[in-house]
């Protein structure tokens, strides 16, 4: 059995998933936007302990970086932020890394280079445990108006999952505590 298509109804057809397209395009960028005007002033120390109380017992960062390990571990120049918090592990074993940055006025692109730099550099340029490669791939750089974030958190503690590729999925939605929490205090959501 053939299909004849009339020339009216593929127009009516394309029509339609054209306004549905531009719409869901409209939509999405209407909620970015709002959201972006609705970010509240709050401290970077204030969101680091939402995200640790978030992982409870299981929130390993506890060594504070200084300004100047901002610059030489994390590539971000001090001058660029008005403050920040940046915490790793005590243990070298752990990877575990909570940055967060409220950036100078325009400054905030620069501040994620710096992170998203950061990151390729620990993917490619350092020797690291075999354990801890997913969760460095599934780190996250957030940028929020002012604030960036670097979010390489979490545990994985299941043995149902042995793959990398489950293993990486698994520390994605780790990171996801932290992204929820983080959204919890800047929109009071």
């Amino acid at each position: 059995m053939k299909h004849h298509w009339r020339p009216a109804a593929i127009l009516c057809l394309c029509g339609a998933l054209l306004f549905g397209a531009v719409s869901c395009g409209r939509e999405q960028q209407g909620s970015d936007q709002s959201q972006q005007q609705e970010i509240k002033d709050v401290s970077v120390a204030e969101i680091e302990r939402a995200v640790a109380e978030a992982y409870g017992e299981n929130y390993i960062p506890s060594m504070e970086y200084s300004q100047e390990e901002l610059k030489s571990v994390f590539g971000v120049e001090p001058e660029l932020c008005q403050e920040f918090v940046a915490k790793g592990p005590m243990i070298s074993v752990h990877i575990d890394t909570f940055v967060a940055v409220k950036a100078q006025e325009g400054k905030a692109g620069e501040v994620q280079q710096a992170l998203e730099a950061y990151k390729e550099k620990l993917l490619n340029e350092t020797l690291q445990y075999p354990m801890n490669l997913p969760k460095i791939q599934a780190a996250q750089i957030k940028t929020y108006g002012d604030y960036v974030f670097y979010l390489m958190l979490g545990m994985v503690d299941d043995p149902e999952i042995d793959t990398e590729e489950e293993q990486l999925q698994a520390f994605e939605e780790q990171n996801e505590i932290a992204v929820k929490a983080i959204e919890e205090v800047l929109y009071g959501i």
